[in-house]
């Protein structure tokens, strides 16, 4: 045995090893050991907040198959990104969980992201130890499926994860300006996609530029007399993407003023504009965008009670987000109401948000809402309301709550 050998082998001997399928080894150490047995590096980049990053250690790692296939083909490694920074952004480490597949030589052979099953697994990795890499199994399924947009955006996602920002962008820009055609793609379209959009220009800006032109391009539609209803929902989402909404009331001021607005555009600004009509005060224009907004309250509540959830934490936890959203969006047509005198709607909009959450912040978000529409006495009331149901735990977030808006007698 040579002096180096025999360094290597003391070296691997000492280390560390964590149980199940991962070593405790640095990545220098790693890779000797690779270079020694012929194998590849993977390492696990994770977070400790990250939900698939869980189930990948209960569903995945954990599988017999799995653990048996890695001992006998990789040196794996598992690294928190938000502790190895430097490692996680030498590799360009940007989504989680992340496995990454490094030759003896360090340079990169393949990556696999996000959550994968046992069986996905295997294959995938088989196949980029086979010399398959991601791209080309991406390329692989997306062949023949053309025209379908989900499809599209999928394999623009591998064109992203191989950081062929161009590319991607070409093919996520397809999918936007074709997706319409796709029953059952628009509300993916204007919303998942758009993110995807904005991600992807936050690293090559030319998809942002891309996002303003389309943008643009509608809006002189719009001005040429074309059917509205189709620029207007583009202009409104491309701008709540960007974040200059004020840019979605300037077009809603502009649009109203000529004609009254047809159920349809109603709909679309009341999903964009109302919350800002409301923070500008303009109570009575927002509610014009509403036939009913005890229904409206009545409709979003329902949409988050029927939500199936599957009662893991990471599910709880969105679970309680979400709630909270809704109280928040809800407390948007509370305040337009006080704000427009219309005090016995406003009154029932409490009763069915203190029967879906009645809870210290569920009062203080009603009670700050019926302040900024200047109704002091509402704010009083509903608060003294919240004190005299919620347990003693919430009572002081209430009481706060009135002190800081005044509305303490």
């Amino acid at each position: 045995m040579t002096p180096a050998s025999l360094a290597l082998a003391l070296l691997s001997a000492l280390a560390p090893r964590s149980e199940g399928p991962f070593q405790e080894l640095t990545l220098d150490q790693a890779t000797a050991a690779a270079a020694r047995d012929k194998k590849v590096v993977m390492i696990d980049f994770f977070t400790t907040w990250c939900g698939p990053c869980k189930k990948l250690d209960k569903k995945t790692w954990s599988d017999p198959e799995v653990q048996k296939w890695l001992a006998e083909h990789v040196v794996a490694l598992k690294m928190d990104a938000e502790k190895e920074v430097e490692l996680a952004k030498k590799h360009r480490i940007d989504g989680y969980p992340t496995m990454l597949f490094l030759k003896a030589d360090g340079t990169e052979l393949d990556r696999i992201v996000g959550y994968e099953d046992p069986a996905e697994f295997l294959q995938n990795a088989g196949d980029a130890l086979a010399g398959k890499d991601a791209l080309s199994r991406a390329k692989e399924k997306f062949a023949g499926h053309e025209d379908d947009p989900m499809a599209r955006e999928r394999y623009g996602d591998a064109l992203v994860r191989a950081h062929r920002y161009e590319e991607a962008m070409a093919e996520y820009l397809w999918c936007f300006d074709n997706g319409r055609k796709s029953p059952g793609y628009e509300g993916v379209r204007l919303s998942f996609l758009l993110g995807r959009i904005h991600d992807l220009g936050m690293k090559f800006p030319p998809a942002l530029k891309a996002l303003e032109d389309r943008r643009d391009a509608a809006e002189s539609k719009l001005a040429a007399g074309a059917d509205p209803f189709d620029d207007v929902e583009d202009i409104l989402s491309i701008n709540r993407e960007l974040d200059v909404q004020a840019r979605n009331l300037e077009l809603y001021d502009k649009l109203a003023k000529q004609k009254p607005l047809p159920p349809r555009l109603r709909i679309a600004f009341a999903n964009e504009v109302f919350p800002l009509l409301v923070d500008a005060r303009r109570y009575k224009d927002g509610l014009e965008l509403f036939d009913n907004p005890e229904g409206y309250v009545t409709w979003r509540l329902n949409m988050v009670k029927t939500m199936p959830s599957r009662g893991t934490e990471v599910d709880k936890s969105a679970d309680s987000f979400l709630r909270q959203q809704t109280i928040l969006e809800c407390s948007k047509m509370y305040e337009a109401l006080l704000g427009a005198e219309r005090k016995d709607v406003a009154a029932k909009v409490v009763e069915h948000l203190s029967k879906f959450s009645a809870t210290g912040t569920t009062y203080s978000i009603l009670v700050q809402s019926a302040a900024r529409a200047g109704a002091l006495d509402v704010a009083r009331s509903v608060g003294e309301q919240g004190i005299a149901l919620l347990p003693d735990a919430e009572k002081a977030q209430v009481k706060d709550t009135l002190k800081l808006v005044g509305a303490v007698k």
